[in-house]
C-alpha cells in the first residue's frame, strides 16, 4: 500500500511538471548568435541555448513582438513591437530588461539586420516609396539618432556582403502572403547592388519562382526558395563566384519559414518547429525546444455581451 501510495505521489509530481512545461511549436523569427536562439512565441521574445532545452521569456507585455536579430557580438537583440501606438525598432540585452525604443516615426517600421559593425540597424519601411505595400532601407544608430535611407528605390529583405560593399536584396516580396506557388510579376527575387557603383544584378533573372531572405556568407548567398521539384520554400545556395545555384534543404511537405544567419548557422522553421542549418556540414538539424508557461490565454474569463 505505502509503496502504491508513493508511485501515485510521484506520478502526479510528474504530470504537474510536464503540464507546465511545454514540448511547443509554432516558433516564429527565429535568429541565431554563437550560442543562442531567440524566437517569437505566443507573440512573446524567448531564448534558449543553440543546442535547445529550456526556454527563457524575455517580454511579457501585450501585442506582438516579432523580427528578431542579434547584434553581430550577440549581446543585444533588436526587434519590432507596437508599444507606442505604430510599429517600431526596438532594442534589449540578451539578458533582459526595459526595451529601448530606436525608432519613432509614424510608418510602421521592420527590423532587417545589423550593419556589419554593429553600430546601426538596418529597417525597411514604406515613408517615402509612394506606396504603402512597398518599403524602402533605412539605417539607423543602435542606440538611437538621425536615420539614413540608403539608394535603393525599393528593398524589403536584405544582407550586406562579408566587407560591407555589397547587399543581396529583395526589392518586392511575397512573404506574408495568403497564397503559395505565385509564379508572376511581383515575385521575390534576388539583386547584388554594388553601393560605390550604383548599379545592381539580378541572380534570379532565369527563374519566375520566389526568391526571398538572402544571407551573404563567405563567397555564397543562401535564401529561401521554391524553385525546386517539391515546389516549397527550401534553402537554396548561390556561389558569386561560379553563378551556380544549389538546393541544400528538400522539405516536402511543409515550406521553410523566416531563415536567419548566424555566425556559423541558419536558423529556420518549418512545420512548426525550430532547424538550424551549420554552414559547416550543410545538414539541417532540429533544435527542441521546453518553455515553462502558466498558460494565461486558457484561463477563463468574464466577457461584456453589452454589445
Amino acid at each position: 500500500m505505502k509503496k502504491n501510495y508513493l508511485i501515485t505521489c510521484l506520478g502526479l509530481l510528474i504530470g504537474i511538471s510536464v503540464s507546465a512545461q511545454i514540448d511547443a511549436g509554432l516558433f516564429r523569427f527565429p535568429d541565431v548568435s554563437k550560442t543562442k536562439i531567440v524566437f517569437t512565441y505566443a507573440n512573446d521574445l524567448w531564448i534558449v541555448p543553440k543546442e535547445g532545452g529550456l526556454a527563457i521569456k524575455l517580454s511579457s507585455t501585450p501585442g506582438v513582438e516579432s523580427n528578431t536579430k542579434f547584434s553581430p557580438d550577440g549581446n543585444t537583440i533588436a526587434f519590432n513591437a507596437a508599444y507606442d501606438g505604430n510599429r517600431d525598432v526596438y532594442t534589449m540585452p540578451i539578458t533582459g530588461g526595459v526595451p529601448q525604443r530606436i525608432t519613432a516615426h509614424g510608418s510602421n517600421d521592420r527590423v532587417v539586420d545589423w550593419s556589419n559593425d554593429g553600430k546601426q540597424i538596418l529597417f525597411a519601411a514604406p515613408r517615402e516609396s509612394g506606396k504603402q505595400r512597398f518599403n524602402q532601407f533605412y539605417l539607423v544608430p543602435a542606440t538611437g539618432g538621425i536615420e539614413t535611407k540608403l539608394p535603393l528605390a525599393y528593398a524589403e529583405y536584405g544582407s550586406y556582403s562579408p566587407d560591407g560593399k555589397q547587399m543581396a536584396v529583395v526589392i518586392m516580396s511575397q512573404v506574408g502572403r495568403n497564397w503559395k506557388r505565385y509564379r508572376g510579376g511581383t515575385n521575390g527575387d534576388i539583386r547584388i547592388y554594388d553601393f560605390a557603383k550604383q548599379s545592381e544584378v539580378n541572380i534570379s533573372a532565369n527563374s519566375d519562382a520566389g526568391d526571398e531572405f538572402p544571407m551573404w556568407h563567405e563567397q555564397s548567398i543562401y535564401f529561401l526558395s521554391d524553385r525546386g521539384p517539391e515546389m516549397r520554400m527550401n534553402i537554396w545556395k548561390y556561389d558569386t563566384q561560379k553563378k551556380t545555384f544549389e538546393q541544400l534543404t528538400k522539405f516536402t511537405d511543409y515550406d521553410v519559414h523566416y531563415p536567419s544567419q548566424g555566425p556559423d548557422d541558419i536558423v529556420f522553421e518549418a512545420g512548426g518547429k525550430l532547424f538550424l542549418f551549420p554552414f559547416a556540414t550543410q545538414e539541417p538539424k532540429e533544435v527542441k525546444v521546453n518553455l515553462v508557461s502558466d498558460k494565461t490565454l486558457l484561463k477563463s474569463k468574464n466577457v461584456s455581451a453589452a454589445e
